[in-house]
């Protein structure tokens, strides 16, 4: 939210920051519940697996075949999904000005580049 924040003061000084706060909290809520709603329609790529324990066997969930190539397009959907909302939002709050649609996917670019980088250095840590 910080990015689009920031893109938003920076490409638009017009506007009040108070405005753009609102704006930007109520289009990311909007946006999260949308991809709620998606991601429970997806799925998962999850698999059941039997494994054996010290008692006895027991199912456990783990990655399938598929789970990477479903992961890249969860992400590459909810980040198109994002700019959709987000804009519409913007444009519901009477926010006119030129460049708004750029301004929406400027600052998810940003937004999403930031969330691959703290994946990356997560498991970087983890493995």
């Amino acid at each position: 939210m910080a990015s689009e924040f920031g893109v938003m003061v920076k490409r638009h000084p017009g506007l009040e920051v108070l405005h753009v706060v609102g704006i930007t909290l109520l289009a990311n809520f909007l946006s999260w519940m949308a991809g709620v709603g998606l991601g429970l329609l997806l799925p998962s790529g999850l698999e059941q697996k039997t494994v054996d324990s010290e008692t006895g066997n027991r199912v456990i969930l783990t990655q399938g075949s598929n789970f990477l190539t479903l992961l890249v397009f969860a992400f590459l959907l909810a980040f198109l999904l994002s700019i959709l909302v987000e804009f519409g939002v913007w444009r519901r709050c009477k926010m006119q000005e030129s460049g708004l649609f750029k301004s929406v996917a400027i600052a998810h670019l940003f937004s999403y580049c930031a969330m691959l980088a703290l994946v990356a250095v997560i498991g970087f840590y983890e493995g």
